[in-house]
């Protein structure tokens, strides 16, 4: 990921941090691989999924020193959005008989 990313391959980085993250997630790599991704969200103009990304690492792995660098890049970066509320799955109010 990191030479992907050196050569401004982002799609291509992004995927590989993802890789990366996703083969040992609990791993010293997985956690610099999450936030390297953000980094290159962020370059390529996904800046809401970007701070999605680092708000994760920061809950997922708080302890790490990913954690602080992700929190400080967040004020830079909009806030992502609010998830949808889940659709009212309500039944139609019946009418009455006279």
């Amino acid at each position: 990921g990191e030479i992907l990313y050196a050569q401004k391959k982002l799609p291509e980085a992004a995927a590989e941090f993802d890789r990366v993250s996703a083969v040992n997630p609990k791993g010293d790599k997985a956690v610099a691989a999450l936030y390297k991704k953000a980094l290159v969200l962020i370059e390529m103009g996904q800046k809401e999924e970007a701070a999605a990304q680092l708000q994760a690492l920061i809950k997922n792995y708080p302890k790490s020193a990913e954690a602080g660098l992700a929190a400080q890049q967040l004020p830079q970066l909009p806030a992502p959005p609010e998830p949808a509320p889940p659709e009212s799955k309500a039944t139609p109010a019946r009418k009455r008989k006279p």
